[in-house]
């Protein structure tokens, strides 16, 4: 079992991770703000709705919140991250196309295809780039989890060695410690597990 709790970086911020969370959703809003830009070149001629361009861009924000694109758990960590965000862009594009066809709006379908092409390729890429920069502070023991390893026989040192080998995975072991033999003991135990917690 792992029990993991938050990390303070060398500034002092609280939850360094939380705020990994807030600076994902400034780089999705920079990379859909220059998809819907795209979006707008491959319209070409035309209007240009901006309430409906601020209206894209909180719909697909929200979107990518609800599928956990914004979780300070999942962002630098697995494919999920990827994942993820490609399935919010394309469920999307899926309901602004189904608001076009009901409402008949046909003028605009250029601008909707080039801005969700653009979407698909940049919003993984931006992800990319903030994967590198997670993984070069982990390098340096910033953005980690504090982790407590609770186990029992070889399968303890297995997952702590496991989590401690590459420091990309965000895990930071600050100590390990058997499960309690008995449930006579529990108490004593539950001692320990508070000690180890303030470490």
């Amino acid at each position: 079992a792992l029990a993991r709790f938050a990390h303070v970086d060398e500034k002092g911020i609280a939850n360094p991770l939380r705020a990994i969370s807030w600076v994902a959703m400034a780089v999705d809003a920079v990379v859909i703000f220059m998809s819907l830009t795209i979006g707008f070149i491959a319209r070409g001629s035309g209007a240009y709705p901006w309430r409906a361009t601020v209206a894209i861009l909180v719909v697909w924000i929200a979107a990518l919140a609800i599928r956990g694109a914004y979780d300070d758990g999942r962002i630098g960590v697995g494919s999920d991250e990827f994942k993820n965000v490609l399935t919010a862009t394309i469920g999307t594009f899926a309901f602004l196309a189904s608001v076009g066809f009901v409402l008949e709006i046909t003028d605009g379908r250029r601008f909707i295809i080039g801005t969700f092409a653009a979407g698909v390729l940049l919003l993984p890429l931006g992800r990319r780039m903030m994967r590198v920069w997670i993984f070069n502070r982990r390098r340096r023991g910033l953005l980690m989890r504090r982790t407590l390893v609770i186990g029992s026989g070889p399968a303890l040192e297995e997952l702590e060695g496991r989590l401690s080998v590459d420091p990309r995975a965000g895990f930071k072991v600050v100590h390990a410690m058997q499960g309690p033999e008995s449930p006579a003991g529990i108490d004593a135990w539950l001692d320990q597990v508070s000690r180890a917690l303030q470490l």
